[in-house]
């Protein structure tokens, strides 16, 4: 099976950038990641559900932020600072 060229977190965000930085629910943006391709599971090959996208949500907080009770039924991109992910990971020490 070919590996994804994306990571799970990194095709949610994709998705959620294209959206516009909108609330998606895990199940849509599942839907969207696997309609596009943009990511299957390593072990099976099949898209990633959407108890893995609530899951994965939880486990990147610094990425992502769930509604406002603290759940992560609908995920939106944490904004609060501009610089890209990849750039913000780099910088650790």
């Amino acid at each position: 099976m070919p590996r994804s060229a994306l990571t799970l977190h990194a095709a949610m965000s994709a998705v959620l950038v294209q959206m516009g930085g909108k609330r998606l629910g895990a199940d849509e943006i599942a839907t969207l990641i696997a309609r596009h391709d943009l990511y299957r599971r390593p072990k099976d090959g099949r898209p990633p559900e959407g108890f893995q996208i609530s899951l994965r949500a939880r486990r990147y907080p610094q990425l992502f932020e769930g509604d406002e009770s603290g759940q992560f039924r609908q995920i939106r991109l944490r904004l609060a600072d501009k610089t890209p992910w990849r750039a913000r990971a780099s910088r650790r020490v």
